[in-house]
């Protein structure tokens, strides 16, 4: 089933008419109608409000339905006092300001969020942030961290092989997130993000790449598949591609050093209404 098919399904599961799920969302009876009949989306944001009143996840609404089992193996980490990547944001962030500064108040999806870092630093840069992560115990951390900057940041749980966009967005991110797709769910995922960003928008990636010369992590994922050298680039053929760079770093994550190579894509969608 789509997105419309499974809202009036989970309403009529619930026992709501449209006018009776309306008032409960606060808004028209049409708007309702219109989601139903496929002729408009709700956005991330009510889609949350959505799952809440059918007592359902998100993704049984707006997804790709599967079951792999275990999903993250930072959740035990997530759930002590201190923030396990810390507080401050990264690069990411910076990229986005030099890139797309806001000038109004543009959309940002950051995919994967963790403790919220980037999306908190957005959200007080003057952004209008939409984050999600697959970890309950993460996005917990990040709504701590929004509250104690003072920010609104508009944080759920989701998966990335499981949540399907139905709005649309200014800038899209994600920092180490991207190798967590599925490979049979990866082009149906990238189509997605490419048709769900506006017109002028941009997309700022960091995703792992192989390379033979470096060993792979000892943290044991469930989930984690490489991209090729030059791959993701090529989700972004019609795009203008702003930076495209591969570089190698340190990292101690697990307590155990080892390296990382990283390709980063910073691509704007091209404008072809002009």
């Amino acid at each position: 089933m789509n997105l419309h098919e499974n809202i009036k399904k989970y309403r009529e599961i619930k026992g709501l008419t449209q006018q009776e799920l309306s008032t409960i969302l606060n808004i028209s009876p049409q708007a309702i109608s219109k989601w139903e009949l496929g002729k408009a989306e709700p956005d991330a944001n009510m889609l949350q409000k959505l799952a809440s009143v059918f007592e359902v996840d998100i993704n049984q609404i707006v997804g790709y339905v599967y079951n792999i089992g275990e999903k993250t193996i930072y959740n035990e980490e997530y759930d002590k006092a201190e923030y396990y990547w810390g507080k401050e944001h990264s690069q990411i962030s910076l990229d986005v300001l030099k890139y797309k500064p806001p000038i109004k108040k543009y959309k940002v999806l950051d995919i994967g969020c963790g403790e919220g870092q980037n999306s908190v630093f957005l959200a007080q840069c003057g952004y209008k942030v939409t984050a999600f992560d697959i970890s309950d115990k993460a996005i917990n951390k990040a709504k701590n961290l929004a509250k104690e900057n003072k920010v609104e940041v508009d944080l759920f749980i989701a998966d990335i092989n499981a949540f399907k966009l139905a709005s649309k967005f200014d800038i899209i991110i994600s920092s180490g997130a991207l190798q967590y797709m599925l490979l049979d769910m990866r082009n149906k995922i990238m189509d997605n993000l490419l048709e769900y960003t506006n017109p002028n928008g941009i997309h700022v990636h960091n995703a792992f790449i192989k390379k033979p010369f470096i060993d792979d992590p000892p943290e044991k994922e469930p989930i984690f598949n490489y991209f090729k050298s030059g791959e993701l680039f090529t989700y972004y053929d019609d795009w203008e591609i702003l930076e495209c760079s591969e570089y190698i770093f340190s990292c101690n994550s697990s307590g155990i050093p080892h390296k990382h190579c990283m390709n980063k894509v910073i691509g704007r969608k091209r404008d072809f209404r002009k």
